[in-house]
């Protein structure tokens, strides 16, 4: 399967309450960094209010392409302020349900810029 266009981006934040996480205290990451597009992925997140609901917003962007997918889910810490997208259940009121490490990866829906 070919790769996406090499100045396509995978961006994520992690919100709670409507507020982005403090950039000193959370970290978002999505390994490998660099994958096909039927590879999976491991998001997780770390530094977050323990036991507290998050979401979840991802970007992919390609201005060259025109290319521009977002996908918001919803979900609850674990008791250290962690999250592991795999292993987590996606809160009703996200783009899908259930337990889905790719869950925020194929729920994405194109957007306008």
């Amino acid at each position: 399967m070919p790769s996406l266009p090499s100045r396509s981006r995978l961006l994520g934040r992690v919100l709670k309450r409507g507020y982005a996480a403090s950039a000193a205290a959370a970290e978002l990451t999505v390994s490998p960094s660099v994958s096909l597009a039927d590879e999976p992925v491991s998001i997780a997140a770390s530094g977050l209010s323990p036991s507290s609901a998050v979401s979840l917003e991802l970007r992919l962007e390609c201005a060259s392409e025109k290319l521009n997918f977002k996908s918001w889910n919803r979900y609850r810490t674990c008791d250290d302020g962690r999250l592991d997208v795999g292993q987590a259940e996606a809160l009703d009121g996200g783009d899908y349900c259930g337990v889905d490490g790719m869950g925020p990866v194929w729920s994405m829906k194109h957007v306008d810029r």
